[in-house]
């Protein structure tokens, strides 16, 4: 599964925004920007049950691998 977190930043421009990322700046793979705190809470919510889904899938596949 992987850490997904979300992370306030501030642009040069003094804008804030949101991002939905699988790891700090340098050493994430993935990150999705947001302008408000909602709508970077809704993905968060949709990475975190999508990441459940492949894990389930993954342990069966695993499972069945074993037999």
């Amino acid at each position: 599964m992987t850490n997904w977190e979300i992370i306030k930043q501030t642009s040069v421009q003094g804008v804030v925004e949101y991002s939905v990322s699988n790891g700090p700046c340098g050493q994430r793979t993935f990150s999705h920007d947001f302008s408000t705190l909602t709508e970077a809470r809704e993905k968060l919510k949709e990475l975190v049950e999508q990441d459940k889904k492949n894990k389930e899938w993954n342990d069966g596949l695993k499972l069945r691998e074993d037999k």
